[in-house]
């Protein structure tokens, strides 16, 4: 794998990594499908605990992480490689009882290559599904579950599963927050979620010292509520980060962290073109202007995973009854496909096509 590993931009696609995009904002650059009829029925390796996730990989095509494995789909649905997320000198197999290490999703990055972590293992995945490593941590340093960011200037964000923040520049790693000790047995559950990142290379962090704004150097500008850590925070290109607090609340914080507007739920958010929100939440689906008053709202039973939404405005989301559902900027229903088996959150991989991670098959809808 002849390229150059730093610096860390993320790829100019429609949906290079979990959310998105470095603001966690489910906001795509390209338009969701008309419709939503099952176009492709790709096979990944067989359903292992983790979660899956699916992002636009090279040329239009797909890569799926699916449990232990990373695969690449061609844009007809061809599958390219299937490749296991280890480090090179890994054992090949596990022992009966021993815990896997957790794994990153994946995230694309501009110079064609897929970053993801593995255990203690910072690896860099090619086109053809070939492994280098890039950095191994020390005292599983790196072991994170999050979905890798950038920063403006190319520094690569690593959540760990421990708490910790890092920086990752060149081969170098900056701890932005140490890790957080629990007392007594393993507590269940995620201790911190992906950071958002702001245009200036700030990032909004949740752990449970509650949602902060930290500068690169680990000065903290701000620090807001405790939060749910199963949330991640999200970023709006005004720099207003919406999360959820321990309250059942929904907060929208403005760039100074002053709470710009109050909902007495938890809502899953994610931004619309030119200001405002689309969210889930109270068995609703909400629009929410500028100011964060609501527009229209749908009545829904509320799923797990944020909706995405497309640069027109237009809404895609997963339901708690395991519909897809679309929706234009107005609120009128335009599709909808229904019986999903969902393991993974939808996306929408490229223009007029969205993928959605299901238990036996990677399903492309349009």
């Amino acid at each position: 794998m002849n390229v150059p590993l730093f610096p860390h931009v993320l790829a100019k696609t429609a949906w290079p990594r979990r959310d998105a995009n470095a603001r966690n904002s489910r906001l795509s650059a390209t338009e969701l499908p008309g419709d939503l009829r099952p176009l492709q029925r790709m096979e990944p390796p067989p359903p292992s605990p983790g979660g899956d996730e699916c992002i636009t990989g090279w040329e239009g095509g797909l890569l799926v992480r699916r449990g232990g494995w990373l695969c690449g789909f061609g844009a007809s649905g061809l599958e390219l490689f299937r490749t296991p997320l280890a480090a090179p000198d890994a054992a090949p197999e596990m022992q009966r009882g021993e815990t896997p290490p957790a794994r990153s999703a994946p995230a694309m990055l501009e110079n064609g290559t897929c970053v993801v972590t593995f255990g203690p293992h910072l690896v860099y995945i090619g086109s053809s599904g070939s492994i280098e490593t890039g950095l191994t941590g020390e005292d599983q340093v790196l072991l994170g579950g999050a979905s890798p960011n950038c920063t403006p200037d190319g520094k690569l964000v690593l959540t760990c599963e421990s708490g910790e923040v890092n920086l990752v520049l060149h081969e170098e790693v900056l701890a932005l927050t140490a890790p957080l000790p629990l007392p007594g047995r393993r507590r269940k559950g995620p201790r911190a979620s992906c950071p958002a990142v702001y245009p200036d290379g700030s990032l909004a962090c949740c752990d449970t010292f509650g949602l902060r704004r930290l500068m690169q150097d680990g000065m903290v500008r701000w620090t807001g509520p405790a939060v749910r850590l199963d949330r991640a925070p999200v970023l709006d290109l005004r720099g207003i980060c919406a999360v959820c607090d321990l309250k059942g609340r929904t907060l929208f914080l403005d760039p100074d962290g002053l709470c710009a507007a109050e909902f007495p739920f938890p809502m899953l958010c994610a931004e619309r073109p030119g200001g405002g929100w689309a969210a889930l939440g109270d068995d609703r689906l909400l629009l929410l202007d500028a100011r964060h008053r609501e527009s229209w709202s749908r009545a829904l039973p509320t799923g797990e995973h944020p909706p995405l939404v497309d640069r027109r405005g237009w809404i895609c989301l997963l339901d708690g009854e395991r519909r897809l559902l679309l929706f234009d900027a107005a609120g009128d229903l335009k599709a909808q496909h229904e019986g999903i088996e969902p393991a993974g959150a939808p996306s929408l991989v490229r223009s007029g096509r969205v993928a959605v991670p299901c238990r036996d098959e990677l399903l492309l809808l349009g």
